[in-house]
């Protein structure tokens, strides 16, 4: 784990005596029904759009690797010649297939996600701002990326999930990735959640120390100001801690409140929404994909209840 510039501990700590605070309550928990996110329903559904699009991926490799090496051989008389070009336009034509069956994919996923009630579209957005203010790092960062993001609708609540990712240049035109999350916002407004604050659990890397903090429950909170901390309400945040642990598969996470807006980003490297060189199994992708999308659902119904 990389150190960074925050992790000395403030000088001004809070004490908070947890004995005086009631233990979370057991229940159900609100993800625990998945009656309406059925994948081999969604599967079943968009059948025929499988069939068409592995024929079509298929057909446009295919044409691809013909049409380039016709063109190849063509060229030129000379057979040195010919080989060379037709390795070349090979090694083109496998990359153009690559790419395009690529985005076909994630074409057609999309249509298959917005056919799931809770979600509600499927695009390319900026990072969450709130990401500056809690990650730090002790290299340079080359470029982020914010991916695969849906917008989940749980009632009158709204969750926007997607996949975060940092990379550092490390010479030589090698680029490596040095962190990865999936971030959920939660548009909590009107809702009495605390603001200015958060909080840790497990050991996540690359999350800045406030200066000041507590200890609740076996999570740390951290803030900027005094004020944030002794006005919120940490039993209600143990709580939702809680159930969120529950409900997510990582051990390391990180809760940020500001603005009406909650945070939860999950520290971990999922593989996804990609597919393979000449791989034509798109049910396997789908199902692969769909489980991403239904965790998310699942996630934001325990958000959602905060």
């Amino acid at each position: 784990m990389a150190k960074n510039k925050y992790s000395s501990r403030p000088k001004k700590d809070v004490n908070i005596n947890d004995n005086h605070h009631d233990s979370p309550q057991s229940g159900q928990d609100v993800c625990a029904t998945t009656s309406d996110f059925n994948i081999d329903d969604i599967i079943e559904k968009h059948r025929t759009g499988i069939i068409v699009f592995k024929v079509i991926a298929i057909i446009i490799a295919i044409a691809i690797f013909i049409g380039l090496e016709i063109f190849a051989i063509s060229g030129t008389e000379k057979i040195a010649g010919k080989i060379i070009l037709g390795i070349f336009f090979a090694v083109l034509a496998l990359g153009i297939s690559v790419i395009g069956a690529d985005f076909v994919y994630k074409i057609f996923f999309k249509i298959v996600v917005k056919s799931i009630d809770a979600i509600k579209y499927y695009i390319r957005r900026l990072k969450p701002k709130a990401l500056k203010r809690i990650l730090t790092f002790d290299v340079p960062i080359y470029s982020s990326k914010n991916e695969n993001i849906t917008k989940i609708v749980i009632g009158d609540t709204t969750v926007t999930a997607s996949q975060v990712s940092y990379s550092q240049n490390k010479g030589n035109r090698h680029i490596e990735t040095i962190y990865q999350c999936e971030c959920y916002v939660v548009d909590i407004k009107n809702k009495s959640l605390p603001n200015g604050i958060w909080l840790i659990g497990g050991s996540p890397y690359h999350i800045k120390k406030g200066k000041h903090f507590c200890n609740s429950k076996g999570f740390t909170i951290y803030a900027d100001s005094i004020e944030a901390i002794k006005n919120c309400n940490i039993n209600d945040i143990g709580v939702l801690c809680k159930k969120i642990k529950n409900a997510i598969d990582c051990y390391s996470f990180v809760l940020y409140f500001e603005n009406g807006l909650m945070y939860l980003i999950e520290q971990k490297s999922r593989e996804g929404f990609d597919t393979d060189v000449f791989d034509f199994n798109i049910e396997k992708y789908l199902r692969r994909d769909l489980a991403i999308i239904k965790y998310r659902v699942q996630l934001a119904k325990t958000l959602a209840s905060a």
